[in-house]
């Protein structure tokens, strides 16, 4: 480890001013041959003198400590340029919860007819590029409207090709699409591939109506997603690399996109329509309902091109489709919103019985909700109740299958559909 830079004292600073004297008496010396004259100059100066120059070696100290350009991590980066990235999350963060907030305070029955977006991105490979920003090359484009009152209006999927692979990337581009979203970048026709990125970015922009904030300006509404999670297939930073791509095809402002975190738009809702019950249910909880994937291997909600490959579960079409079916799952029954099967929940639902079950656990008391330790405590306690909490804990787990594939059977006690099979992993 080098030794630190010696701090310069007193001394240091009154031999610079001799020597300063010295040059403009065209006297030139370097800091080794000045000691000599300045040495016996110092010698000289009253402690109150000398105190003024100790004073300036003090006061140089203090910059030099909160100098933090010119101090580094471990990987190089300035302290600095750490602490506006850090600043600069905070004022996102707070912008979010502030935007949130306000879309929505409005009548209830407004915020029912209100469209919220949702958007996913598959990519195929990921570089850093040289703003220090990771560029999540995309591939597939998926964004839903929906409202409480009428769960999906509208939906925009596209597949498309960001360009030639830099070279060496080739391999790790097939080896993520085999594993994950299955669009390899030679695969498919060129024609069915959208290149023209000007058109992908007009055609997201004419999506996403424009609404008119507060102070009259007419702007994009915000783009909910869920923040990064490689075991869940989420990548926020995905979708905000993709925008960013779009907007300088474009030649259009970066921050035309306002790119936030679902969650957080869950809670809210649930804070709002259910203030009381909603105490248990924190931010984390919710995200955890959203990451359960319930509705995981539900049919009929993924594009063409993923149903064709049978790898509808990494569909962005399917991904954002199934986050809004838990929010509309948890919100529309405390909204007083009725659900309707192919809009708030896949259209395979059987919204008969899963009204049933779902009237069985607002049945549960509040304390119940308000954690989940309460809950499994309870849970063992032999009551009256316990065949309805069996059937409700059956119904919310609906754990996925290991190697085989999804199918309905009949399951009067259970709710929308059962999964064929035991345990938990992803199809083959």
């Amino acid at each position: 480890m080098p030794k630190k830079k010696a701090q310069p004292n007193g001394f240091y600073f009154f031999m610079k001013e001799v020597k300063d004297e010295e040059e403009a008496k065209g006297i030139r010396h370097d800091m080794v041959s000045i000691q000599s004259i300045a040495g016996p100059r110092w010698q000289l100066l009253s402690p109150e003198d000398k105190s003024y120059y100790n004073q300036m070696a003090k006061d140089h100290k203090a910059i030099a400590k909160n100098d933090k350009e010119h101090k580094y991590t471990s990987l190089g980066t300035s302290i600095a340029q750490v602490d506006s990235q850090e600043r600069e999350r905070q004022e996102r963060e707070q912008l979010m919860i502030n935007t949130i907030h306000n879309d929505c305070s409005i009548e209830l029955e407004a915020l029912k007819r209100k469209p919220f977006y949702l958007c996913h991105v598959n990519y195929q490979y990921k570089v850093p590029n040289t703003d220090d920003v990771t560029f999540y090359a995309p591939c597939e484009i998926a964004l839903i409207e929906f409202t409480l009152n009428d769960g999906i209006t509208n939906e925009l999927n596209m597949i498309v090709d960001a360009g030639p692979l830099p070279m060496g990337f080739r391999g790790e581009c097939n080896e993520w699409a085999k594993d994950t979203h299955g669009i390899y970048h030679s695969s498919r026709d060129n024609k069915t591939k959208l290149n023209d990125m000007v058109f992908v970015y007009s055609s997201i922009v004419k999506f996403l109506k424009k609404e008119t904030n507060s102070s009259g300006r007419s702007m994009l509404p915000p783009i909910y997603t869920m923040r990064d999670s490689l075991n869940h297939h989420y990548s926020l930073s995905a979708v905000e690399s993709c925008m960013t791509f779009l907007c300088n095809a474009s030649r259009s402002p970066r921050n035309l996109f306002r790119i936030f975190k679902l969650p957080n738009l869950f809670h809210k809702l649930m804070e709002i329509f259910d203030p009381t019950g909603a105490v248990g249910f924190t931010l984390a909880v919710l995200e955890g309902q959203i990451q359960q994937d319930k509705f995981g291997y539900a049919e009929g909600i993924a594009c063409d091109y993923h149903t064709e490959i049978d790898r509808t579960q990494f569909c962005s079409l399917s991904m954002v489709k199934r986050w809004m079916f838990t929010i509309t799952d948890f919100v529309c029954k405390r909204a007083n919103v009725a659900m309707v099967a192919g809009k708030h929940l896949p259209s395979t639902a059987d919204i008969d019985q899963w009204e049933n079950v779902e009237s069985k656990r607002s049945q549960k008391s509040a304390k119940e909700q308000k954690g989940w330790i309460t809950e499994k405590f309870q849970e063992l306690e032999i009551d009256d109740d316990e065949a309805g909490d069996e059937e409700l804990n059956r119904a919310e787990r609906m754990i996925p299958p290991r190697n085989t594939k999804a199918v309905r059977t009949p399951a009067p006690s259970v709710g929308v559909w059962t999964i064929a099979g035991r345990g938990r992993g992803n199809p083959m």
